[in-house]
């Protein structure tokens, strides 16, 4: 939570994070609803430019300079959630990557193999990737082992759910997501 707050008191993350789970929950509800006035292909660029944004503002909000302290490792995982700010940062980084798993997840939903496997395949990298940037990078971040196995349950559990929604939508709605 500590990194939200930080990146501009938490505004500008927070809002551009609000703007996507409400433009794809109104994109999904207009599906399930049938007033699609999109076309498959204006939904396929649709989910890709959110998709992007997620990733984007996940970016913004990890690699945002620390401004105190040091940066530095952890590499035993879940040491500091015996407190409340230790707990609440936890939740926020799985909060986090929900999203962007659910977003990779519409996308590579229909006409893949073994979908569950892209998808932690992408959790993983995704994470491992951000831990490396904030070690590599002069930002003065923490790199923890804890926050990479925190991403991978939050990239899953919404790409998870988007696969669960579309194993339930209706046929009409499969046919304009997958296209």
């Amino acid at each position: 939570m500590t990194q939200i707050e930080r990146a501009y008191d938490g505004t500008i993350p927070f809002a551009l994070m609000v703007v996507v789970l409400l433009t794809t929950g109104v994109f999904l509800w207009r599906s399930f609803n049938g007033n699609e006035p999109l076309g498959a292909r204006s939904i396929a660029s649709i989910r890709v430019a959110l998709l992007t944004a997620s990733v984007a503002c996940v970016l913004y909000v990890t690699l945002l300079p620390a401004q105190v302290g040091e940066g530095g490792s952890e590499l035993m995982p879940f040491t500091n959630l015996d407190s409340y700010a230790g707990r609440s940062q936890a939740i926020a980084n799985t909060l986090l990557l929900i999203p962007t798993g659910f977003l990779y997840a519409l996308n590579i939903a229909r006409g893949r193999e073994r979908p569950i496997r892209n998808l932690a395949a992408f959790a993983v990298l995704f994470s491992v990737g951000l831990e490396v940037a904030q070690g590599v990078l002069p930002i003065h971040r923490v790199v923890a082992t804890e926050d990479v196995l925190i991403h991978v349950v939050g990239g899953l559990v919404g790409g998870l759910a988007a696969f669960a929604i579309c194993a339930v939508a209706p046929r009409r709605v499969i046919a304009v997501t997958a296209a």
